[in-house]
């Protein structure tokens, strides 16, 4: 078997787990929804509440994993930053008012390098600030160089914990117990970097987390 059909089978492998262990998660949230609905003791309901989390994140890894394998094959063309930040920051706003957190957005549209993925890097910045951060507000600043176009998230939260702010970008590590799979930044770091980009981290002005994300100018 030469590489090509290899490589396709594989991937073709992955596709149909990926969809067989969808099915099978989505069936056990069933059954704990009905379970839910029962009547139940004060820890009969926070077990079922537990399993519920955990196999709504056994989805998120299996979507992450999907998305990090997808990377590779996806050729760069022009990106108009402006407009995937508003649809981002749109998709986020109820939430960010539901627990009074204020985003702005600052600077022009930008023109990169990249593809429709830079959608899900954006995603999980803004996520990790509004549900982990404990932050009032959220700045995202778009500013144009020469050859680079450079984006700036940050926020007013508590910040990257020392301990893990060198491993931040690896995959697995999180912050917090209740912080996701912990591939949504190495998910962001490998978007970066396919499209020859960079991305750092570091203390904000407002107190917070600050990501600097440097993109290749169109």
């Amino acid at each position: 078997m030469n590489e090509e059909v290899y490589s396709n089978k594989e991937a073709e492998l992955h596709s149909m787990l990926r969809h067989d262990l969808k099915n099978k998660l989505q069936v056990a949230v069933g059954y704990l929804q009905l379970l839910s609905d029962t009547e139940m003791n004060e820890q009969q309901k926070q077990f079922v509440e537990k399993a519920l989390n955990s196999l709504k994140e056994s989805n998120q890894l299996i979507s992450e994993v999907r998305n990090i394998r997808s990377i590779w094959d996806r050729e760069g063309y022009e990106i108009n930053l402006g407009k995937i930040l508003s649809q981002v920051v749109e998709e986020y706003r109820t939430l960010a008012e539901e627990r009074d957190i204020v985003i702005e957005v600052e600077g022009s549209d930008g023109k990169v390098i990249g593809s429709e993925l830079y959608k899900n890097l954006f995603s999980n910045l803004i996520d990790n600030s509004i549900k982990h951060s404990d932050c009032n507000k959220i700045v995202i600043q778009v500013k144009e160089g020469d050859e680079r176009v450079t984006v700036t998230v940050e926020d007013d939260g508590r910040g990257i914990p020392e301990g893990i702010k060198d491993n931040l970008f690896e995959f697995g590590v999180k912050m917090g117990d209740n912080a996701g799979t912990g591939l949504g930044l190495s998910f962001v770091k490998e978007v970066v970097e396919r499209y020859d980009g960079s991305i750092d981290i570091m203390g904000s002005d407002l107190g917070g987390a600050r990501f600097d994300i440097k993109f290749v100018k169109a």
